[in-house]
């Protein structure tokens, strides 16, 4: 599988995961599978034994490690990393998108990559 079809099967199991538990992410996903709301970002896609995933977007607070960063800091995030499941996979578009949390306010994930 490559990776576009990774991340639309990603897409499709999360949704069905989320309609599961009784909560329609579907109006947050484009055509591309990615999942947006209020200049905010996220897309999954499947790894060997771990769901991937890229979020991206405005922040108002900077991250404790990057707090010394503060001058040059213009308000966009960007993350990639990994999380366990699809039960993961939807605490962090919940926190990330719909409830707008901060970087260090975000569920527990593994973080391969950051920047400002």
């Amino acid at each position: 599988m490559d990776f576009l079809e990774s991340r639309r099967e990603a897409a499709e199991r999360l949704l069905r995961f989320a309609a599961a538990q009784d909560a329609d992410i579907a109006p947050f996903r484009d055509e591309y599978d990615v999942f947006s709301h209020r200049k905010r970002w996220i897309d999954f896609w499947l790894e060997s034994d771990a769901v991937g995933y890229h979020l991206r977007g405005e922040i108002a607070k900077l991250p404790i490690q990057f707090a010394t960063s503060q001058s040059s800091f213009r308000g966009i995030w960007d993350e990639a990393g990994s999380i366990d499941d699809l039960h993961q996979a939807l605490e962090l578009l919940q926190s990330w998108l719909i409830d707008a949390k901060e970087i260090d306010e975000l569920t527990d994930r593994r973080i391969h990559r950051s920047m400002i």
